[in-house]
């Protein structure tokens, strides 16, 4: 990880396509502009997180549903 030190107004260059710029510091938060092409999702990370749990709730379920498919009798079973 990267730590450095900046003041306000100042920019921070990620790459040619993304840029962080620092829009105003209070007591104890910093508010930044980000600049990204539309390609690019930026999240807080709460919200990241957030994400990675419904993915790993959704996959699970998809997970659970093919067991119960598999575990099913197939119709040639019955006849």
């Amino acid at each position: 990880m990267l730590v450095i030190s900046q003041k306000k107004g100042d920019k921070l260059h990620i790459g040619r396509d993304i840029t962080i710029s620092i829009i105003d510091l209070r007591s104890n938060k910093v508010r930044l502009g980000i600049e990204a092409p539309a390609k690019y999702t930026v999240l807080r990370d709460s919200l990241f997180l957030q994400e990675q749990d419904e993915a790993k709730e959704e996959e699970a379920a998809t997970e659970l549903d093919s067991e119960a498919k598999a575990c099913a009798p197939s119709e040639k079973d019955e006849q």
